[in-house]
């Protein structure tokens, strides 16, 4: 995923804990 590695660290921690609400949810 390198458009990832293009995002600041800030944003790149927010998406993944957003992905780990979807997981829990899951």
């Amino acid at each position: 995923m390198g458009g990832l590695n293009r995002l600041p660290k800030r944003d790149a921690t927010m998406l993944k804990k957003q992905l780990s609400r979807l997981q829990t949810y899951l």
